[in-house]
């Protein structure tokens, strides 16, 4: 598949538009963006469509977005607010299971 047929032409497009579109993958080229760029538009659908055979949750993209050595919460896990922040602690809890049903060992990272 061609870009150009990826492209609706119903959209219909103006110059001013197109020239901004081009500025702005310019500028994720120059920020040094492009493996961001593609893990949020277009790695996901390589995921969806490499992992359709298995059974069991979806895949995931763990992206560039893994911190090593963050912290550890254990279950169920209320994940830490700033000191005077407004709004309801988020509350994490779940199992780890197999396709089955069966527990499976193991941490999920966020």
């Amino acid at each position: 598949m061609s870009i150009s047929s990826a492209l609706p032409r119903s959209s219909r497009s103006s110059y001013d538009e197109y020239n901004a579109l081009k500025a702005w993958l310019i500028g994720v080229g120059e920020d040094g963006e492009w493996p961001l760029f593609l893990d949020v538009f277009v790695e996901h659908v390589v995921e969806e469509v490499n992992t359709a055979h298995r059974r069991g949750s979806n895949g995931s993209i763990e992206g560039p977005y893994c911190v090593p050595s963050s912290p550890e919460i254990f279950s169920p896990a209320a994940l830490p607010m700033r000191d005077g922040e407004q709004g309801t602690p988020l509350l994490w809890t779940g199992r780890i299971i197999t396709p089955d049903g069966s527990p499976l060992a193991g941490k999920i990272e966020l």
